[in-house]
């Protein structure tokens, strides 16, 4: 009850300054969506390549998935600009959750009135680096396949705050933190970030440790001339080979101590727009692999992301594929080239590769845009311990099309989707489905008041 009173107080207060005159430097906007489906059906179950017996069709109706989730987000923005100082927060409610505020509740200053320093304090997202190429069609893909990559899965941004996917060490996510920043030409751009709380007043603090082992620094150069924006960072972890003594050491420090589960990684992308009307964006992320005393191994591989769209005149194409980074029927992140988790010496074990690609092409009519969608994820077979080949691949593909139509500030978007039931348990070895195949009728809205 309390959170929804405060909540109701802060959207009291911003609706107060959208309708009333603003002051100098202050700007009020927002940004929300959702999407419903009038009917779903979900035709009879499929078992290992088998009609499940007595299975029936099911029929649904309501809200749906929008960004991964089910949750309709409406929300509230204010930023304060000055030459000098600065600040930003969002005002979120979202269907399942009186969220209050997701990603941004933050201060910034330049303290020599330039951009050779910005210091940005709190929940926050920078998506200066970010991959320039998400989810195909404002995630109406995720109702053909579930999975579907995005900018981050190409170079992931600065992020402090609920959303900090980036970092490996959980606990440090929702509690914000501290970013520089520098330009030192319009074409440079530098950046480290790390989260953590003092702890002052018994409040339980970040270890300066913990908050530096999972630091992330870039840098970003966007060659203008030749129509190329390079990027690379760092995003801290645990790397290389440790000893029992090592990890003893470690785990006596203050914090959290040692984690095999949380390794670093080396992140590269090449943005390309030389081209009129194209666009690629290349990423590629590569983990370091952790080994620990009695020969315990694990290595997240090498993983990829590639987006591309082309438009000429009112034709457009939209092509993403992601090795490694999504899988099948999930958001999280998948396994790459050569990653393994290898419990002794002998161990010989080597995880599937995960692949997903999306392709979206559409046609600009007076009236609205018409597309289609076709989306497909997959794994590669595994390897036992032994050595040997694991038939344990999976495969899952849908399709579909839509019609949107521009309302303004905001747009709706309707079509039809069939989704084809996974196959799992040998998957591409023999074709074994198990799940259901699904047909929706999404409609998904969404406004943006900029």
């Amino acid at each position: 009850m309390k959170k929804l009173i405060v909540i109701s107080v802060m959207f009291a207060l911003i609706s107060g300054a959208v309708f009333a005159q603003t002051a100098e430097g202050i700007i009020v906007n927002a940004w929300g969506r959702g999407a419903f489906s009038p009917l779903q059906v979900e035709f009879p179950a499929w078992e290992n390549g088998k009609a499940v017996k007595d299975s029936e069709v099911q029929l649904y109706a309501g809200k749906g998935t929008t960004w991964g989730t089910d949750a309709i987000r409406v929300d509230f923005r204010m930023l304060g600009n000055s030459p000098w100082i600065g600040f930003g927060f969002n005002a979120t409610v979202e269907s399942d959750a009186l969220a209050g505020n997701d990603d941004a509740a933050f201060i910034w200053a330049k303290p020599f009135n330039n951009e050779y320093l910005k210091i940005k304090i709190g929940m926050f997202i920078e998506d200066e680096l970010r991959g320039k190429f998400g989810g195909l069609n404002n995630t109406f893909h995720t109702w053909v396949v579930p999975g579907i990559g995005e900018e981050d899965g190409i170079f992931t941004r600065f992020s402090s705050g609920a959303v900090g996917a980036h970092l490996n060490s959980s606990y440090l996510d929702a509690g914000g933190g501290v970013l520089l920043t520098s330009k030192p030409t319009p074409n440079l751009f530098l950046g480290l970030m790390f989260n953590g709380n003092i702890g002052r007043n018994g409040g339980a603090g970040t270890s300066a440790i913990d908050a530096y082992r999972y630091m992330q620094a870039a840098i970003g150069y966007n060659f203008i001339d030749y129509g190329i924006h390079a990027r690379a960072q760092y995003v801290g972890g645990f790397a290389g080979s440790y000893t029992a003594k090592d990890i003893e050491e470690i785990n006596k420090d203050h914090g959290q101590g040692f984690n095999g589960n949380n390794p670093s990684r080396i992140e590269v992308a090449f943005a390309i727009t030389a081209i009129p009307g194209f666009l690629i964006d290349l990423g590629g992320k590569v983990w370091m692999p952790i080994e620990q005393d009695g020969g315990v191994k694990s290595n997240n591989g090498i993983s990829a992301a590639l987006g591309l769209r082309y438009i000429i005149d009112d034709i457009g194409i939209n092509f993403r594929v992601d090795a490694g980074t999504f899988s099948p029927n999930s958001g999280g992140s998948g396994s790459g080239f050569g990653a393994y988790n290898r419990q002794n010496k002998d161990d010989k074990s080597e995880k599937g590769v995960v692949f997903d690609v999306r392709l979206n092409p559409y046609y600009v009519l007076d009236f609205a845009t018409v597309g289609g969608l076709f989306g497909m994820n997959m794994s590669t077979n595994s390897i036992d311990a032994k050595g040997d080949e694991v038939k344990d691949s999976t495969f899952q593909m849908g399709f579909g099309g839509y019609i949107q139509k521009g309302l303004g500030k905001g747009s709706i978007k309707a079509g039809v989707t069939y989704t084809l039931a996974p196959l799992t348990r040998g998957g591409l070895s023999d074709g074994a489905a198990s799940g259901r195949d699904v047909l929706s009728i999404p409609v998904l809205i969404e406004y943006a008041f900029f």
